[in-house]
């Protein structure tokens, strides 16, 4: 680790970024954060051994500004996940707010004031020890940044287990989480499919207080190297794909182990969840067993054709 200052600060927001890789969109998104309206805020990036120019920009903006700070470890490639669990690690002890940043989105100016201005109402009504967890959208862009002809998604649906237990749908560049959420959080463990998926289960199991923001606070960009997917992944036609090939399936095996970590680490802290307990012992009977469960307990998709998908690919996994 290097010579990078952190200490305990109620006021400061902090930003935490993964970066791999990132050279063609990396200035512009750093650059779209220090002209943020908010200007008290701290920016604590950990790059993945990125083999291009990445780390060399970086630098450039470390030296450039005192907010900014990137952490050099010795874990070398961990992958996104992993690399923003370390981030989360480093920081909860002393970050009272902390944003999630991709490395080539475009924040609108006053993301962070927005963001700060509903974790203040959650604040003011629910107290700062409760778990707080402020979201929202975006406008989507493509690769040079242009406008793409496409409605902001709506998210406002909090999130619960009776969806997340099927798909994650919550993007963690729209998120700021307080110090209690995150301490909750981190680590992420390695089953987890992405740390916005890990931390939208965390906030439902631990009942945090939710606040979706409509007004979207960023643009993000649509590219081929998207790690969180792309808008056209909701299409018609990839859907119909989907539904007949191995990538659902697979999906699900794989969320079934995050499921089982979350389990374990809220039995770690006396907590019990029915309905989580309920869909992991359906899952070892396999097959009907789930669907039936899944069906009783309204274990669904944000969308009918999405849900079909799940059940039908749910009676294709065995049993554990």
């Amino acid at each position: 680790m290097n010579h990078y200052n952190l200490s305990k600060d109620n006021d400061t927001v902090y930003i935490v970024m993964a970066t791999y890789n990132g050279q063609l969109y990396l200035e512009e998104q750093i650059n779209s954060i220090i002209r943020q309206t908010h200007s008290n805020w701290k920016l604590i990036i950990r790059d993945d051994c990125s083999n291009d120019n990445t780390l060399c920009i970086l630098r450039t903006f470390e030296i450039s500004d005192p907010r900014i700070s990137l952490i050099l470890d010795y874990h070398g490639n961990v992958g996104c996940t992993q690399n923003f669990s370390k981030l989360l690690e480093i920081i909860s002890p002393i970050a009272t707010y902390i944003m999630f940043c991709d490395q080539d989105d475009i924040w609108k100016d006053n993301k962070i004031e927005s963001s700060l201005s509903s974790m203040k109402m959650l604040e003011a009504k629910h107290g700062s020890e409760a778990n707080l967890f402020v979201y929202g959208t975006y406008t989507l862009i493509d690769e040079k940044g242009k406008l793409l002809d496409e409605p902001s998604p709506n998210y406002s649906t909090p999130p619960n287990l009776n969806l997340l237990l099927s798909q994650g749908y919550v993007y963690g560049c729209t998120m700021m989480i307080n110090n209690g959420l995150a301490n909750y959080s981190a680590p992420i463990p390695i089953s987890a499919e992405n740390h916005d998926y890990w931390i939208s289960l965390v906030a439902s199991m631990s009942h945090a207080k939710v606040m979706y923001v409509e007004e979207p606070l960023l643009f993000y960009r649509q590219h081929s190297q998207n790690v969180s997917g792309s808008y056209k992944d909701s299409s018609f036609f990839r859907r119909i794909k989907r539904f007949f090939g191995l990538q659902e399936k697979e999906l699900i095996e794989s969320r079934y182990k995050m499921f089982v970590s979350l389990q374990n680490n809220f039995l770690n802290l006396g907590i019990e969840n029915k309905l989580l307990n309920g869909y992991i012992a359906s899952f070892q009977r396999g097959k009907f067993a789930t669907v039936f469960f899944c069906l009783k307990n309204n274990i669904r998709r944000r969308g009918l054709m999405q849900t079909l998908i799940f059940y039908f690919h749910l009676l294709k996994v065995k049993s554990v």
